[in-house]
């Protein structure tokens, strides 16, 4: 890890030379592969597996299952699928928080974000001001190069962004770096130096084009979130590598099975031996196409070629390879709509079967409460200076069973262990305003309902025939 800015002087390899560094950049660029189904650019093993002839052979792996990106989707689905509620924990910018939200289209962001810390295992928000108003944006994680703390791998020093452009072939590109402190960001610009680095689109870092600071007045305009994490690195843990090697086994394989259906939808025949001389050719041909000979002076009855090529071994391999999958990823076949008949009746029974995937989504959630949370916070003092305090109400992403909620909520109501208006927020996901507004509208309502007079006939006594 980085524990200074030496890496930034004149002369210096980029990317930096550091192990850690150089490991996670191909990990991200591995990562990014398999998330966009090309695949061939990481399982290598693949090819000898499956062109064992010719292992040199230049082709496109034959089957790809997009589990990598499956995975990704899954998990900011069940973040920000559906839309969190934000509210202040003062009445009085309530509705300015809400109305920020809405402007920064923050929550899309989230949800790139949310990708990111599947598939690199850390995103990074970063919130900036500009003449048309206060932006916030997800940086490539590959941008990002924390400088920590010399007693405290977790405490960044310093929020270092740094990208490419320009011709990297030939070394005349400039690097562009941006230094985030507390209140403060240094811009610099770099020429590129020295011939590229084998194997990256790297180089040396050339003289010093220019140097700008901007005291901002706020804290760090950068605001990373990691996956899981541990005490003794800053970067998290994305979800693919524990399951590449699992992924490139069932892609081997289906694509080996796919082999073999294809060989016995075309079999070949064979029989008696009805071969002619071609004239023109002079070789020996059948006029059924493809056909095998027998050379035997008893007569042959014409058949098929079968090989019993024993597949039952394959798709027991795939299943347990599918149990290991769903263990390691922390899903269930329930997540991916894999739900026996009778399992899922009800909504509480449907989150019985997810436990683990929402346990890991509340894991997941844990470090997106507090970076959103800050991001609004920051978004605030650059928009309007104002100091907000803002409270996200996230839900579970599941789809709402109101047959099973509303007698819930109405049983706690009549309770009185909780409010109606609470209840109202639970079971409709109301925000405050519109419970409020549904509260009033049943207090109008209520008396007329309970008025006898208010009914056609009711109150009067029918007068007699004879009167």
């Amino acid at each position: 890890m980085l524990t200074n800015l030496d890496f930034l002087q004149t002369g210096q390899p980029w990317p930096p030379k550091q192990t850690e560094e150089r490991a996670r950049l191909i990990r991200y660029r591995d990562n990014r592969a398999l998330f966009e189904g090309r695949h061939e650019l990481v399982f290598h093993e693949v090819f000898a597996r499956l062109f064992r002839r010719d292992p040199n052979i230049k082709m496109s792996i034959e089957m790809v299952l997009g589990w990598p990106k499956r995975l990704s989707t899954l998990w900011a689905d069940l973040l920000v699928g559906e839309t969190p509620a934000v509210s202040d924990a003062g009445t009085e910018s309530a509705q300015y928080v809400s109305d920020l939200v809405q402007r920064l289209d923050l929550w899309r962001r989230v949800y790139l974000a949310a990708l990111d810390t599947s598939r690199y295992g850390n995103a990074v928000f970063k919130v900036r001001r500009d003449e048309k108003g206060v932006k916030v944006a997800v940086i490539p994680p590959a941008c990002w190069f924390p400088v920590v703390s010399d007693t405290d791998a977790k405490e960044v020093a310093v929020h270092v962004l740094a990208w490419p452009t320009g011709d990297l072939s030939d070394g005349t590109g400039q690097l562009h770096v941006e230094l985030h402190t507390s209140g403060h960001v240094e811009y610099r610009d770099y020429a590129r130096g020295g011939s590229p680095l084998t194997g990256n689109s790297g180089g040396n870092i050339g003289k010093l084009l220019s140097q700008t600071d901007e005291d901002t007045g706020v804290d760090a305009l950068v605001v990373p979130v990691s996956n899981l994490e541990t005490s003794d690195a800053i970067y998290g843990h994305d979800d693919y590598s524990d399951l590449t090697s699992i992924i490139q086994e069932l892609e081997v394989r289906f694509a080996q099975l796919a082999r073999i259906l294809d060989k016995h939808a075309d079999p070949k025949m064979y029989g008696p031996d009805v071969t002619r001389v071609d004239e023109e050719t002079g070789l020996t041909v059948a006029d059924l196409g493809d056909y095998i000979p027998m050379q035997d002076k008893t007569e042959v009855p014409p058949g098929y070629l079968v090989w019993n090529a024993q597949t039952e071994s394959s798709f027991k391999q795939i299943e347990m390879l599918m149990q290991q999958f769903y263990i390691l990823s922390e899903t269930s076949p329930a997540v991916f709509g894999e739900i026996k008949s009778g399992l899922a009746e009800s909504g509480s029974a449907l989150r019985r079967l997810l436990t683990v995937p929402l346990a890991k989504v509340n894991r997941v959630r844990g470090g997106f409460d507090a970076a959103v949370r800050e991001v609004i916070r920051l978004a605030a003092l650059l928009d309007d200076g104002k100091k907000v305090a803002p409270v996200i109400a996230w839900k579970d992403g599941l789809p709402d069973d109101e047959a099973e909620m509303v007698p819930t909520e109405a049983v706690a109501v009549g309770a009185g262990i909780t409010s109606k208006l609470s209840a109202m927020k639970r079971a409709y996901g109301y925000d405050d305003d519109q419970a409020e507004e549904e509260l009033k509208r049943i207090a109008e309502e209520e008396p007329v309902l309970e008025d006898p007079a208010s009914f056609a006939g009711q109150g009067k006594e029918e007068p007699d025939d004879d009167e």
